[in-house]
Order: C-alpha cells, then sequence, then structure tokens
C-alpha cells in the first residue's frame, strides 16, 4: 500500500481563494469565529474555525 500516489510520492494540495471560501460558508448559514496560520519548515495552511 501506497501513502503518496504518483512518482514522485509528492501529497497534492489546491488552492481556493479564502474570501470565496468563506463566502460559500456564509451563505450556507456558516460564521467565522477564528482565524489562524500554521506552518512547518516546508508547509503552511490557513485555517478557519466556523460555527452556525
Amino acid at each position: 500500500m501506497s501513502f503518496f500516489p504518483g512518482p514522485s510520492k509528492a501529497t497534492r494540495a489546491y488552492l481556493h481563494p479564502e474570501a470565496e471560501i468563506v463566502q460559500i460558508l456564509t451563505s450556507q448559514g456558516w460564521q467565522v469565529q477564528r482565524q489562524a496560520m500554521t506552518k512547518t519548515r516546508f508547509y503552511f495552511s490557513r485555517l478557519l474555525e466556523v460555527t452556525r
């Protein structure tokens, strides 16, 4: 079993505009409560905590 697809063994990441994600969430009744960034030496991501 292989955890990483493809010959490069790289994971895939797809970037989405944050404003677009927030717009979709709010249109579905969610509200952003907190926002934060996570990072390591080679990886970073944006976290959104949402509630109804």
